[in-house]
């Protein structure tokens, strides 16, 4: 008849053994966290980044906007779309080409939430001018992520025309 071993936890060699592989798990788990958190990071400034790279590209033609006619036929009461001169409607277009991307980031949850409130307004605003300056149908049928961006917790811009 075999002899009965002691337990496990009174050899030495078998407590180094789990101690050894309790602590190679807790170094992989760490390990696997950082790295989780790291990613976190990683995807948070790449989407800072593509949302400041979209910024600047619309700088030139938000200039343009500025410098044009759009701020005055914003606020025209009798406005009509023959007063939007080409050069000005192309600065509106590529404008509002590049916001729909923007919008397009927001509205699939690839832009952090808290983004929004930097470059929501702007967004907003551009949307309003362009369904009076061109046509709501327009705008939904052209740029359908700007039209169907529909944030919560946005202040708008301030009304220039009050």
């Amino acid at each position: 008849m075999a002899e009965p071993s002691s337990p496990w936890w009174k050899s030495p060699s078998h407590v180094i053994g789990v101690l050894g592989l309790a602590l190679t798990l807790g170094g992989i788990t760490t390990g696997v966290w950082i790295g989780v958190g790291q990613s976190r990071d990683a995807r948070l400034y790449s989407q800072l980044g593509v949302l400041t790279q979209l910024a600047a590209e619309a700088q030139p033609s938000d200039r343009r906007i500025i410098s044009g006619a759009i701020p005055r036929l914003r606020c025209a009461s009798d406005y009509h779309r023959g007063d939007l001169g080409q050069d000005d409607e192309l600065a509106l277009d590529e404008s509002l080409d590049v916001y729909e991307l923007m919008a397009w980031t927001f509205n699939n949850h690839l832009a952090p939430a808290k983004a929004a409130t930097l470059w929501g307004p702007r967004l907003l605003d551009l949307r309003t001018v362009a369904i009076k300056l061109l046509s709501r149908d327009e705008v939904a049928h052209d740029w359908h992520e700007l039209a169907a961006y529909r944030p919560t917790g946005i202040r708008p811009l301030a009304n220039p025309c009050a």
